[in-house]
C-alpha cells in the first residue's frame, strides 16, 4: 500500500481510509485478519483499535445485506399467548372422535391398462459441439414402462431424428415388448419426422 499518511491525521481518518482499501469487510473479520498477520506491509496498522476509531459504515452494511436473519429456525419453543390458544382452537376444532393410533393397513391393487404412448422432447443446442460433433439431445420418456431414454444427435434436421434416433429408440422398445402405438412430440418436431409416423 502505498499511501502517505500525515501525522496530523485524525486516526478516524486512517482507520476509514484502510478499512476502505480493503473493500469494508465484516469488522471482526478485518480485525482477525490484522491479528492473523495478513497486513504485516501496512504500517502501524497493528496499533490501530479498529473497534473503537471505526464509525458505523453504510458500505459494510450494504456488503452483507444477502446474509440470513438470525433465529429464524431457532429451536427455542414459544409460548402462545391466550390470544393465540384461542384463534388456533377456532382453526382447529378438537375432533369429536379421538384419533386413536391403530396397526391397520390399507391397500389397492389397480388393474395396469396399457396407453401405448410416448413423449419426445429435443434439448436445446448444446453452447459447445461435443467430442463427436453431437449438438443436440433427443429424450424420450414411455409411459408403459415408465422408462426415460436419449439419443445424442449431431443436428435437429426431421431426417436425422427419424433414422438416428427415433427409429433406434422404437426398436429398443419394440425389443422389450412396449412399443408405442402414439407419439406425443414437442411443438417444434419437423413435418418430416411427422410424416414418417
Amino acid at each position: 500500500m502505498n499511501a502517505v499518511v500525515r501525522k496530523s491525521q485524525a486516526k478516524t481518518e486512517l482507520v476509514e481510509y484502510l478499512y476502505g482499501c480493503c473493500g469494508s469487510p465484516a469488522v471482526s473479520t478485518f480485525i482477525h485478519a490484522i491479528k492473523n498477520g495478513n497486513f504485516l506491509s501496512w504500517p502501524g496498522i497493528e496499533s490501530i483499535s479498529f473497534t473503537k476509531h471505526l464509525p458505523p459504515n453504510i458500505d459494510s452494511a450494504k456488503g452483507h445485506l444477502d446474509q440470513e436473519r438470525k433465529s429464524l429456525q431457532s429451536t427455542k419453543i414459544l409460548q402462545d399467548s391466550p390470544e393465540m390458544k384461542q384463534e388456533k382452537a377456532d382453526f382447529f376444532p378438537p375432533s369429536d372422535s379421538p384419533n386413536v393410533k391403530t396397526h391397520d393397513a390399507i391397500a389397492d391393487i389397480v388393474q395396469f391398462t396399457t396407453k401405448n404412448t410416448a413423449y419426445q422432447d429435443l434439448t436445446r443446442r448444446f453452447p459447445h459441439n461435443l467430442t463427436r460433433g453431437n449438438e443436440y439431445i433427443l429424450i424420450v420418456y414411455d409411459h408403459d414402462s415408465n422408462c426415460i431414454l436419449h439419443h445424442v444427435l449431431k443436428d435437429r434436421a426431421g431426417m436425422t431424428i427419424k433414422t438416428a434416433a427415433w427409429e433406434e429408440i422404437q426398436l429398443i422398445l419394440a425389443k422389450r415388448g412396449c412399443a408405442p402405438n402414439l407419439w406425443i412430440f414437442d411443438n417444434e418436431c419437423s413435418k418430416e419426422l411427422k410424416q414418417h409416423c
